[in-house]
């Protein structure tokens, strides 16, 4: 599956994405600190403050999941 995910630096979503890569998904974070959040999970992130409105198209588009 193709999976975006919010929140991926928190303690929650830090375990989601590690489930989802070690199942094989292919995981992208939307994160204010998308150079930071890559670093750390090792996935694609996108730029996104959720106070900046809605997350970007590009960075849903062909998702089968948000979380």
């Amino acid at each position: 599956m193709k999976v975006a995910v919010t929140g991926a630096t928190g303690r929650i979503g830090t375990r989601i994405v590690g489930a989802l890569k070690a199942r094989g998904d292919e995981v992208t974070v939307l994160s204010r600190s998308p150079e930071r959040a890559a670093e750390k999970l090792d996935v694609d992130a996108v730029a996104w403050d959720p106070k900046s409105g809605p997350a970007p198209p590009s960075a849903l588009a062909g998702r089968d999941a948000v979380v």
